[in-house]
């Protein structure tokens, strides 16, 4: 019952969330003309700055194949929350498997409900869909490790979903490229402890040509040429020396209620509060909240734990923040936190080792967690009634419906050039 409440927040949130947005309603378009034209999608989404083409077919289908099961405007936002509300599941119940001493209610809880697993989670946008694969990715990176004696999933399976993550990544967003490293990572483990097998390796190609199969098209109608426009974000910048800091709090706020980043615009965070003054107090236990787990997590990094696993996942983490450091020195696009949201399940994890230190210690932890996820759910409900009424499929529900029962990609077409007249 409590897992089917979770599914029905998460899939209610994303349908009254934003829709009209450039970024997400250009994802939808990426479906809905393959749905309309019935032509196979060569390339993905767009990028800013040059608008590169991300070439291969599968960010259309995703959006757009539910349209051809179910012909109506919620299909697509449904079968994303079902996508993401199960690699969510795996993820919780590798947590629950690889953590002890951690309420079960607390993990699923949180994992369901973090604004970074909201937001990015149940929308139609292309790092929603990215967290599928990050997950499948990481769950497969730990179990390939020798971190765990016993092992929950077979390594021929994870050798599999950790291919067919990366290149499924790689027609999603430009971000697949930090997975990389981690592959690498893991062969080298694997030599060393003598425990690679070539049969593990057939299977790891295996996995990523099984992702390919949508990219495959692309690569044999255009070649290898559709990768030229990726270079243009190459180049290195000085400026990006400065970032470290930066990219560490961002990568720790992924587990943390960071509200003010999805409130309001820059110059007005608190607009969703003034129309609905009811969210105050819950928004300000959670935005409190949000700051001390920052520091928590940062302290507990210094703690001293004599814990194997502890000490791996917590410079395996520190690491993955030089990674993306080093990424960035070298990118023309600045590190904001959505562009390396695919290290999210990383993220998560390190902070439940932390949360594990201090659950058995503190008697009064589990009442004021309550609390905080309580609030959590009812701060998001609000936002989510501010969307709903400026930003949501809703607005103009009709319009869509009528798009899809025509097949008329036009009709929403038009709606997006008067919409930046």
């Amino acid at each position: 019952m409590f897992l089917f409440l979770l599914f029905i927040f998460r899939t209610g949130y994303g349908l009254i969330t934003e829709f009209w947005e450039p970024d997400e309603f250009n994802i939808y378009l990426l479906g809905f003309d393959f749905y309309t034209s019935g032509s196979w999608p060569y390339f993905g989404p767009y990028v800013v700055y040059n608008c590169y083409h991300i070439p291969g077919a599968l960010q259309a289908i995703l959006t757009g194949g539910p349209l051809f099961l179910f012909p109506v405007p919620e299909s697509s936002f449904i079968f994303l929350s079902v996508l993401t509300f199960s690699a969510l599941c795996l993820l919780c119940w590798y947590i629950e498997k690889r953590i002890p001493g951690l309420p079960r209610w607390f993990i699923w809880g949180l994992v369901m409900t973090l604004p970074w697993s909201v937001q990015f989670g149940t929308r139609i946008i292309n790092p929603s869909y990215l967290l599928v694969f990050s997950i499948l990715f990481f769950v497969s990176f730990f179990e390939l490790l020798p971190l765990y004696k016993q092992k929950l999933i077979p390594p021929w399976l994870s050798c599999f979903m950790m291919g067919f993550s990366v290149t499924c990544s790689m027609q999603i967003h430009l971000s697949w490229v930090l997975l990389i490293p981690f592959v690498i990572t893991t062969l080298i483990f694997r030599i060393y402890d003598r425990s690679l097998r070539i049969k593990d390796t057939g299977i790891f190609v295996l996995g990523a040509v099984t992702g390919m199969l949508t990219l495959i098209p692309t690569l044999l109608v255009y070649g290898f040429s559709v990768y030229k426009g990726a270079s243009f974000y190459f180049e290195f910048q000085i400026e990006g020396i400065l970032n470290f800091f930066t990219i560490l709090l961002r990568f720790l706020s992924y587990s943390t209620y960071e509200v003010l980043y999805f409130m309001g615009i820059p110059c007005d965070h608190f607009r969703e509060i003034r129309q609905s003054p009811w969210m105050t107090p819950f928004t300000a236990v959670v935005l409190v909240f949000g700051y001390i787990q920052l520091i928590f997590f940062i302290i507990s990094f210094f703690l001293k734990r004599n814990q194997a696993d502890w000490k791996f996942i917590k410079w395996i983490s520190f690491f993955s923040v030089v990674l993306v450091f080093v990424y960035f020195l070298f990118s023309r696009k600045g590190p904001s936190s959505h562009t390396f949201y695919i290290l999210y399940p990383l993220s998560l994890f390190y902070s439940m080792y932390c949360y594990q230190y201090i659950f058995p210690v503190h008697r009064y932890l589990k009442t004021v967690l309550f609390i905080v996820l309580f609030s959590g759910t009812v701060f998001l409900a609000g936002l989510g009634c501010y969307k709903y009424s400026h930003y949501s499929l809703y607005l103009n529900r009709a319009l869509v419906k009528k798009a899809i029962e025509t097949k008329d990609y036009k009709l929403l077409v038009d709606k997006k050039e008067k919409s930046r007249d």
